[in-house]
């Protein structure tokens, strides 16, 4: 089954990646993060950044009260974020979808 983001309100598809200042301070930012809306991915990753976050935003207050949560956030040394308006059905066809 897919949805339609759109359908559901949300305009724009927002990433941030996050390189933190202690490595084990990673779980308690996921749970932080997994409480906003449209969040659906959360990645660890082994390159120069240590989290992937991929959300569904409804508009850029959303996207600004997102970055504001973040800065109060420690251990968080560096984020890098994008934003590209929803063009797609989610998730792709053929994906699974688990919870972990």
């Amino acid at each position: 089954m897919q949805i339609d983001p759109q359908k559901l309100g949300y305009q724009c598809f927002l990433v941030i990646l996050f390189e933190l200042s202690i490595k084990d301070y990673s779980k308690e930012i996921v749970e932080r993060m997994s409480k906003f809306s449209g969040v659906h991915d959360l990645i660890r990753l082994s390159s120069n950044f240590d989290l992937g976050i991929l959300i569904h935003v409804k508009d850029c207050y959303e996207v600004m009260v997102i970055h504001e949560e973040i800065a109060k956030m420690p251990y968080v040394k560096k984020i890098v974020s994008a934003i590209s308006p929803v063009l797609h059905r989610w998730p792709a066809r053929h994906t699974t979808i688990t919870t972990f």
